[in-house]
């Protein structure tokens, strides 16, 4: 009997754990947070396909956390959040890309200057 009783003791216990995950509504306001901070460092129009990707997740991310499937909204928020991460990481890239040739045009033009 005491058998009996640990054995139904530890599955409730797992059980308990297993039941249910928190709604992530932290996990999901910090991809709202950088996908709104990718597409104000311009995301648009320099890494569009990963902005897409994040507001995608994004949209399914607060659409499974109103429906209380959890499990689902911390995924796809996670996916937001490094999709949003690779877009803003992408538009900074391409915006130090555009100033390296814009001093390398400049340093030119004194140069030229200078001779």
């Amino acid at each position: 009997m005491r058998r009996g009783t640990v054995l139904a003791v530890a599955l409730a216990a797992f059980a308990l754990a297993c039941a249910s995950t928190p709604p992530p509504r932290g996990a999901v306001a910090r991809a709202e947070q950088s996908v709104a901070r990718a597409e104000q460092e311009g995301a648009n129009q320099h890494a569009p396909l990963p902005l897409r990707k994040a507001q995608d997740e994004l949209e399914k991310a607060q659409r499974a956390l109103r429906e209380e499937r959890n499990e689902d909204a911390l995924r796809a928020a996670e996916l937001a959040q490094a999709q949003a991460d690779l877009a803003l990481a992408s538009a900074q890239r391409a915006r130090a890309q555009d100033l390296v040739e814009e001093l390398s045009q400049t340093v030119g033009a004194l140069e030229e200057e200078t001779r």
